[in-house]
């Protein structure tokens, strides 16, 4: 504080963009109380992330699906609002007018800056620890206005978008003075400026991106990342051919293993598309520049970020000498070979057409149109795809493409959750009215058999429904004889989750728990891996 120098908080927020917001109400404020610290970083601003990525709804605003254009702004955007929509660079603190509320820091706090005119001010208030109301009294000197004062909050502890960044009631101090009773867990911003406003934009809806997908990267400049690619490990840009092919191809620019940050030993993998994506053929030609492998990943899904190789999806391997192999992974880093042999060394330098095709269990590796082998796996329902390499690998990748097969989603079959892998599952198999359901291995039987009906129901056993106690989060889902009520009634949505006609809460794993019998409740939607299921 005694530095003499500048301070900003670099890394402000980097949370949930919904129950991140508490404590980015408290740091914007505190960070100048306790730490004279005059600017904040956020990131990102838009977390453009598909779900099963950890942070995936880290940041203020989210966007998992880019090829749709859905977003949604968390409470996070509206708490940074309270000092952003009210204050602008040139704004000094007044520190005579900044402190913490009755002196104790569990009221929460308080901010006030004033504008270059020396006459407009601005005040923001959090109270995101205090226990009860409390009645603050203001008295306005030093020249600045004296005219009304106008008040916005946000009721941080509610889920409900129109209690955020609200306009309240103007007041009109007398002499001066004012008064305004504030509640415990809000953010409150008493201004004289005016031009504020929440706008009026709406999202676009949700949608699967759908196939066929490809993509020749012919369009991107050198440097630059191809569409929907996302890397994870290693750098996948956009590169000159080589192999004597023109145009331009996707390469593996990382030729050594990086310093890493987490106890993990990741190689080089990047994904695209669409989690629920379930039946298909990706391919794409494959150069290696070097000794070693290429690898196509399908129905890729959650990602472990303590040891980022461990990702839950199926790979096909080719490596140079011609040895193949089509593996399972997990985020527990259970490596299976399913399928493996040798053909034709592939060597370097040269293209090869590489395709995985994944068909409800049956998985079929190809090189140059010649099948490899095939094998019967149902591990792994829907997910991605990707590219990798080993570790230090360069290698080019081009013409991708992503083909539909056979084999839709049936109305009838199982939920299994995205991030458990385990089925919605009736407690004990019974039949009886109030049965909770749960998640469990899955065994195909018929208390894990369910139908999505014409009339928005998912049944089981052909008579009972899935049914919420209750609109309360925290309900635990249940079965009961179909009424035809709209507490029985739910929406598949296309991003996964299911959420009740009735409440709009979404159906969750609690605690993000993957063990057998773990609940499954009624829970504000927040795009957790705990609240997608894949119908199989």
């Amino acid at each position: 504080m005694s530095s003499g120098k500048t301070l900003w908080a670099s890394e402000n927020g980097s949370d949930d963009y919904n129950g991140g917001a508490p404590a980015l109400a408290r740091g914007i404020n505190r960070d100048y109380i306790d730490g004279k610290m005059t600017a904040y970083l956020n990131w990102p601003v838009i977390a453009a992330i598909t779900p099963n990525i950890p942070w995936s709804t880290t940041g203020v605003a989210v966007a998992p699906q880019p090829w749709s254009g859905y977003y949604s702004i968390g409470t996070s955007a509206w708490v940074m609002a309270h000092t952003t929509q009210f204050t602008a660079p040139g704004w000094r603190y007044l520190d005579s007018s900044t402190g913490y509320l009755g002196g104790n820091r569990n009221n929460g706090s308080y901010v006030s800056l004033k504008s270059p005119n020396n006459s407009d001010y601005s005040t923001v208030i959090e109270t995101m620890d205090a226990g009860s109301a409390q009645d603050l009294q203001f008295t306005v000197t030093g020249g600045l206005s004296t005219g009304t004062v106008h008040v916005w909050s946000t009721n941080v502890r509610s889920g409900n978008p129109a209690d955020q960044f609200v306009r309240r009631t103007d007041i009109t101090p007398s002499n001066g003075s004012f008064s305004l009773t504030v509640q415990p867990g809000y953010v409150y911003s008493i201004t004289t400026t005016t031009g504020q406003g929440k706008g009026t934009a709406t999202s676009p809806a949700q949608g699967a991106l759908a196939l066929p997908y490809s993509d020749d990267f012919d369009g991107y400049a050198t440097g630059r990342e191809a569409k929907y690619l996302s890397d994870h490990q290693g750098s996948f840009e956009v590169s000159p051919c080589g192999g004597g092919r023109t145009g331009q191809c996707v390469r593996q620019m990382s030729e050594q293993a990086p310093i890493f940050w987490t106890s993990g030993h990741a190689e080089p993998f990047t994904l695209l598309g669409d989690v629920n994506w379930r039946n298909y053929t990706v391919s794409s030609d494959v150069l290696l520049e070097k000794s070693g492998y290429a690898q196509l990943v399908g129905r890729a899904g959650n990602y472990n970020h303590d040891n980022p190789h461990n990702l839950n999806a199926y790979y096909l391997r080719v490596a140079d000498n011609g040895s193949w192999s089509i593996r399972s992974n997990n985020t527990s880093g259970n490596q299976r070979t399913l399928a493996s042999g040798t053909t034709t060394a592939l060597g370097t330098g040269q293209w090869h057409k590489l395709a995985l095709a994944l068909n409800g269990s049956t998985l079929t590796a190809t090189l140059d149109g010649t099948t490899l082998g095939s094998v019967s796996d149902s591990t792994w329902v829907a997910g991605q795809i990707g590219y990798a390499t080993g570790q230090g690998v360069t290698a080019q990748f081009d013409n991708l493409t992503i083909t539909p097969l056979g084999g839709g989603t049936s109305p009838t079959g199982t939920l299994r959750g995205a991030g458990s892998n385990r089925c919605l599952d009736v407690n004990g198999q019974s039949q009886a009215d109030g049965t909770v359901v749960q998640i469990w291995d899955c065994n195909g039987g018929a208390n894990q058999t369910w139908t999505a009906t014409s009339s928005n129901q998912l049944t089981v056993y052909g008579t009972k429904c899935l049914d919420a106690p209750s609109t309360s989060t925290g309900a635990r889902v249940r079965i009961w004889t179909c009424t035809g009520a709209a507490n029985q009634q739910w929406r598949l949505n296309a991003d996964g989750t299911v959420t009740g006609v009735q409440s709009g809460l979404c159906l969750d794993v609690t605690g993000a728990g993957t063990a057998n019998g773990t609940a499954v409740v009624l829970w504000t939607c927040n795009g957790g891996s705990n609240q997608r299921w894949v119908r199989s």
